[in-house]
């Protein structure tokens, strides 16, 4: 067993003790010729031994006179070989806070080639890393016979700068400099503190007789070109939601505008409540833009007063504080614009009409805007077109409120769609409009389009608003028709409109409800067509083919 200890028979020393591992060791030392110079006696167990005829290449036992033995080794590198970190004591920090390297105690990053530009004071610790991983100054030095100057932080920052893999180093006594991939600190008040001054400044401490004065080592350019890159994907963030949420604005601002002058009190509670979610969404959002907006000044603040020659740890730790405020903040705004993207989704007119693989552009060319969409007042029975004081050939409007009527359709709701459209950059596979009224005839279109293309769609109404060339709107969708308000259109700004499917309303016309009160004055006035059950409605089938 490993420790036991028994009689070296050839010691002529009167101890005369020997371990079975140095027995073991000394054994095939002498009688094997393995590499007892080259292979550590506490690593005996993983040792290569080969027999008599065989040599050692590498790890390997090959034949004696294989050529690659006299090949000749490069000289010895001075740079640590690559290590684990050793399992951190109880009480020490295997790493700086402001620079993790490792991982599951494994460097992750590779060596480094571009020479660090700065530098900063971490404190006076205790460093426990192995020195088998330090690169020392007076040893490399005196190696490759160079002059040794009086120490400093400046000398021994200029020192490890461009060693690989070095990312701090360490002063101790006074005198002496390492630089290291990691340190492990602690804080071990028993061994005094860092009290002795550099050989070469005598106004600075250079660690103490046990206690390094610990650097961390950073390049400008890595820290600040993070900073930049995670200032300016916020910013990128923040243009592209302040774009989304006013445009989204714009469509409450439509939305509550038509809800206004809408006399059902079906269509106007439920055009409320939709203006009510959008903008509850939406001010969250903005809420959340405005936190951002604050933290990316903040951080372009610490970008501008950073100065890399004289850069401290306060001044490292207040940028990455201000990048880290930056990531939380863009995180919630990324959470609260989901939900925002989310309900915009699933009530989006345009990608609703994408996933029909209805052409919204071919709706809006020259030729289809020119068809002109009968009037919805058209569809409507004779008495109805009496009592409004049409005139006497309502087929091509009514001429006596200047092409002005309009209606929209109360009844069971299936759902609310939006639409933001800016003719002078509409997306891509919409129509270039140049008038508001051809807005208003392509929306219609879209809006039967997308009725036709919903199972159980009978009628819609088209409502929306047009101001500072921006236009936006709601298609509402029903699957039935309880009553059909008629309506004047009198402000050329918004548009309230409706439309019937032909097959519905040919068989549920006698028990649809018309109310034109807002058109003759009176009070809500509601009749049906049961006296003149089929000539009243102006040739609706011819008119409805016609037009769609």
């Amino acid at each position: 067993k490993h420790g036991d200890r028994v009689p070296d028979p050839n010691s002529s020393s009167p101890i005369g003790w020997l371990s079975v591992r140095q027995r073991m060791w000394l054994r095939c030392f002498s009688v094997l010729c393995c590499l007892g110079a080259t292979q550590d006696i506490d690593d005996i167990d993983n040792m290569v031994i080969c027999p008599s005829d065989m040599s050692i290449y590498k790890g390997e036992c090959i034949p004696s006179d294989d050529p690659r033995l006299q090949q000749k080794d490069p000289p010895p590198s001075t740079a640590p070989p690559p290590a684990t970190i050793p399992p951190c004591k109880p009480g020490v920090t295997c790493v700086s806070p402001l620079a993790v390297n490792y991982v599951n105690n494994k460097r992750v990053e590779g060596g480094y080639t571009v020479p660090y530009d700065g530098k900063f004071d971490i404190g006076c610790f205790e460093d426990d890393s192995p020195e088998s991983m330090w690169i020392k100054y007076h040893t490399t030095m005196k190696a490759l016979k160079k002059d040794i100057e009086e120490m400093s932080p400046e000398v021994c920052f200029n020192f490890c700068r461009d060693k690989p893999q070095a990312r701090f180093f360490g002063l101790v006594h006074g005198d002496l400099c390492y630089c290291t991939p990691f340190p492990i600190l602690s804080h071990n008040s028993a061994v005094g503190d860092c009290t002795s001054p550099c050989q070469g400044d005598a106004g600075t401490f250079c660690g103490g007789p046990v206690k390094a004065t610990i650097y961390e080592m950073h390049r400008s350019g890595d820290l600040t070109g993070d900073a930049t890159k995670d200032r300016d994907e916020a910013n990128d963030l923040v243009d592209q939601w302040e774009f989304k949420t006013g445009r989204w604005q714009f469509v409450v601002s439509a939305i509550t505008s038509v809800s206004s002058i809408v006399a059902a009190a079906d269509v106007r509670r439920r055009l409320q409540s939709l203006a009510s979610t959008l903008e509850q969404l939406r001010t969250d959002t903005v809420e959340k833009l405005a936190d951002l907006k604050e933290r990316v000044g903040n951080l372009t603040a610490s970008l501008n007063a950073f100065d890399a020659e004289n850069a401290t740890s306060s001044m490292m730790q207040e940028m990455e504080a201000a990048q880290e405020k930056v990531s939380l903040f863009q995180a919630a705004l990324e959470d609260s614009s989901q939900s925002l993207q989310t309900y915009w989704d699933d009530h989006n007119l345009d990608g609703a009409l994408a996933f029909r693989a209805v052409d919204s552009q071919a709706l809006g060319d020259r030729e289809t805007l020119d068809k002109k969409l009968p009037k919805g007042v058209n569809y409507l029975p004779r008495r109805v077109l009496e009592e409004i004081d049409c005139d006497e050939d309502p087929t091509d409007g009514c001429e006596n409120f200047a092409h002005k009527l309009g209606y929209f359709v109360e009844g069971e709701h299936i759902t609310a769609l939006f639409q933001v459209y800016n003719p002078a950059k509409p997306i891509e596979g919409r129509p270039r409009l140049k008038t508001v009224e051809d807005w208003r005839q392509w929306t219609i279109r879209e809006c039967w389009e997308m009725c036709l293309m919903t199972p159980g769609c009978v009628a819609g109404n088209v409502l929306g608003s047009s101001a500072e060339e921006m236009y936006g709107l709601t298609c509402n969708l029903k699957s039935s028709v309880d009553t059909v308000h008629v309506n004047k259109d009198a402000n050329s700004s918004l548009l309230v409109t409706g439309f019937i499917f032909n097959s519905y309303l040919g068989e549920y016309r006698d028990e649809i409800k018309y109310n034109t009160a807002s058109v003759t004055g009176d009070d809500a006035d509601e009749s049906t067509d049961e006296d003149d059950p089929g000539a009243g409605f102006l040739s609706l089938r011819r008119s409805v083919r016609r037009s769609w």
